[in-house]
């Protein structure tokens, strides 16, 4: 990663925005700057409205070694620090220069806002991609706004370790009962994200030929008796996979019950994986407790946007989408 490189020390804030998946991208990226880098980092739990839990943000229901630090500060003007931090997240991502005279004051609007909120960072460095973008990290502190959704962040070694220690900060009885029968059965792990996909054509859903012809080349490498689905739509997943394979056994999973982490932490103990083009499916496969079972990611990753850089690692094998 080409990356000027900051002194040691100084102080980072990434707001969090999205989902569980969502956030560990920026989450990594954070673990980036502290361990490879050295700043000190703080992520900002607000200004983003990332998604929650019950009552906390999703990233902070994780239990670590090392606590999560929390940027506070008493909020003003919340609706405006808000839009400024969408604002630029959205724009960031455009491929087009700002050009008219409106969205550079609105651009210069939103800079000073974030910059009252967060005092003295004069700072604010936005993300021109999804994915891995080569930014220019300065030497004082900086707030830095972006999705963050690359492996490379996370693969350096000393990342890497930090985020395998993730674990669920609250367990229930049902997590150790699932945990218990994954580990015997070794299943597959078919993910498909539908309900809020299927309206979104940037982001799609990929078809049952994907889903098809990804079963058909994983089982010839691996024998699997159970394949275990995995939705938002358990329902519409049955249909959209239609008729799946005569030589396992087709598993739902329950998630009655377990929040989205404890979810996502069971996926991880899965034995071969069919992801959809999800963060969450993503990073269950990325930090898979066997790194031997084979990932199969669709490609492209989105059908009416540019997929993030550097998304998929080398060893994952992509199959057409469509």
């Amino acid at each position: 990663m080409r990356q000027k490189l900051i002194g040691r020390n100084s102080l980072a804030i990434i707001p969090i925005t999205g989902g569980f998946g969502n956030q560990l991208f920026q989450f990594a990226f954070g673990v980036y700057l502290r361990k490879v880098i050295g700043q000190r980092v703080k992520f900002d739990s607000w200004i983003g409205k990332p998604r929650r839990t019950g009552e906390h943000v999703s990233l902070f229901n994780i239990e670590l070694d090392t606590p999560i630090e929390v940027f506070k500060d008493g909020i003003f003007f919340k609706k405006l620090l808000s839009k400024s931090f969408g604002w630029n997240l959205y724009y960031g991502l455009k491929v087009t220069k700002i050009k008219l005279f409106r969205d550079k004051i609105l651009k210069l609007i939103t800079i000073m806002s974030l910059r009252l909120r967060f005092r003295s960072f004069n700072n604010v460095i936005v993300s021109r991609n999804l994915g891995l973008d080569n930014l220019v990290i300065p030497s004082k502190p900086a707030i830095f706004i972006g999705y963050f959704q690359t492996y490379k962040y996370a693969s350096s070694p000393i990342v890497f370790e930090t985020l395998c220690s993730i674990k669920p900060k609250h367990i229930s009885q049902k997590y150790y009962e699932l945990k218990n029968e994954i580990l015997q059965t070794k299943p597959l792990l078919l993910h498909l994200r539908l309900t809020d996909y299927l309206l979104e054509q940037k982001f799609g859903v990929p078809s049952s030929s994907y889903y098809q012809s990804a079963i058909d080349k994983i089982s010839r490498d691996r024998y699997f008796s159970e394949a275990w689905v995995v939705s938002d739509d358990i329902d519409g997943a049955l249909v959209h996979l239609g008729r799946v394979s005569e030589n396992f056994q087709i598993v739902t999973f329950d998630q009655s019950g377990l929040s989205d982490v404890e979810v996502w932490d069971l996926m991880r103990y899965f034995s071969g994986y069919v992801i959809s083009n999800s963060s969450f499916a993503w990073w269950a496969a990325f930090l898979r407790r066997d790194q031997e079972a084979p990932v199969y990611a669709p490609e492209p990753w989105f059908q009416g946007m540019d997929s993030p850089n550097e998304l998929i690692p080398s060893d994952w094998i992509r199959l057409p989408s469509s």
